[in-house]
């Protein structure tokens, strides 16, 4: 005895009705499942993005050289490379490695900044105006123009810091005083976001001028990193392993205790999928444990339903359904609840994500992701159902009828 499609809905719809509560907090679950899913994904999804992005600063045939501990040294300590420490002595040799295009030192740190009434303490970036190009070509100029090569008392301003940072906006052809010296404004930058830079609150100067003005911070040559352009027929990864060869047998050091960080684009991305990996795993498993708890309350649904209907399965049993038919209906009406509670779940996820981005938050609105959890849904729903439809179907008309 074949049934519609039509009456199929109609009788699932009247049976999920006929118990309300039980009803709501199933797919409440599963609604919870779902919509989880969709949020933790679409967070974590953002998180990569946003350091995608971060990233995005440097080129890809970008390689950065740090200290991996900047500390203050005494005068003695300025005669030789020290651990966590960066020299021009090293930029030197880094420079002649074969393979590289081009080879900036950065010196930053952080001063005292006075713009009419304001005085604020920010980050400047001492870079090499004619080299600065080559290495940072994310850096864009919103209003003016870059720092040219023979300049000496000018800066380029970052967006945020131009903008919000003083009391007025700071505009082209501003005198900016940084510690007690005063450097005119030639450059406004495009809006960067956050970056490994801090772009947007940094405030770039020529290198000649950014040392005197740190010398305070710094020790004698010192540097705060070191920006190489690895050659396009190059593999970066070589270049950076030799490198790396060269600052090792300057400072004296091993592989082991080595002093400095040597960043590649494999070894951002590398670090990268390892914390991601780690995060997306643990959301997985949260969302998975939340549908679960979903196709735990499908179950009880169904089972609970049988038991409620146990005359009702005997009639139809005895008016011509097949145990086939029977077991068709409760798992239709499994994957009933999976569709209500999917969509829902869908509709409620990517409304949250919106909510989470009007607020400033990056987020990943993967449709894809959206599209699994209400398929998988489904599935656990139908699944989940399966056992209590099996039991209905095995019923005996006989007992049905007599159940009270």
């Amino acid at each position: 005895m074949a049934v519609s499609i039509d009456n199929l809905i109609g009788y699932s719809l009247r049976s999920m009705l006929h118990s309300k509560m039980r009803t709501g907090l199933t797919l409440m679950a599963i609604v919870i499942g779902v919509s989880m899913l969709i949020v933790l994904f679409g967070l974590s999804g953002g998180m990569k993005l946003n350091v995608n992005k971060k990233l995005s600063t440097f080129g890809p045939n970008t390689i950065v050289v740090t200290p991996t501990n900047v500390q203050s040294a005494s005068v003695m300590a300025s005669m030789m490379p020290t651990m966590g420490k960066l020299f021009d002595s090293d930029f030197n040799k880094v420079r002649m490695v074969e393979g590289i295009d081009t080879a900036m030192k950065i010196i930053r740190g952080r001063a005292n900044i006075v713009y009419q009434n304001s005085e604020i303490t920010s980050n400047i970036v001492g870079v090499t105006p004619d080299k600065v190009k080559d290495v940072l070509p994310s850096l864009q100029i919103e209003k003016g123009r870059f720092l040219n090569s023979g300049d000496m008392y000018v800066v380029v301003i970052g967006n945020k810091l131009a903008k919000t940072g003083f009391d007025k906006e700071v505009q082209i052809g501003s005198i900016l005083g940084i510690e007690n010296k005063s450097f005119r404004v030639v450059g406004i930058l495009k809006a960067m976001g956050q970056d490994m830079l801090q772009t947007d609150n940094s405030i770039f100067i020529p290198d000649r001028a950014t040392r005197d003005l740190l010398s305070y911070q710094l020790t004698e040559g010192e540097i705060s990193g070191i920006l190489i352009k690895a050659k396009e027929n190059y593999d970066v990864e070589s270049v950076g392993d030799h490198i790396s060869q060269v600052l090792e047998l300057a400072h004296h050091v091993s592989d082991d205790d080595k002093d400095f960080s040597l960043i590649t684009p494999k070894s951002m991305n590398e670090k990268i999928d390892s914390v991601l990996g780690v995060i997306t795993t643990f959301v997985g498993l949260i969302s998975v444990i939340a549908l679960m708890i979903g196709a735990v309350g499908t179950a009880n649904t169904i089972y609970m339903g049988v038991l409620e209907r146990t005359r009702e399965i005997g009639t139809l049993l005895a008016v011509g359904m097949t145990s086939n038919d029977i077991i068709g209906i409760f798992i239709f009406e499994s994957a009933l609840l999976g569709v209500l509670g999917g969509a829902i779940g869908l509709i409620i996820g990517y409304i949250l994500l919106y909510i989470f981005s009007i607020f400033g938050v990056l987020v990943s609105m993967d449709i894809y992701i959206g599209l699994l959890g209400f398929v998988v849904s489904i599935i656990i729903a139908m699944v989940a159902g399966y056992f209590p439809a099996v039991k209905a179907g095995k019923l005996s008309p006989v007992v049905a009828l007599r159940y009270e």
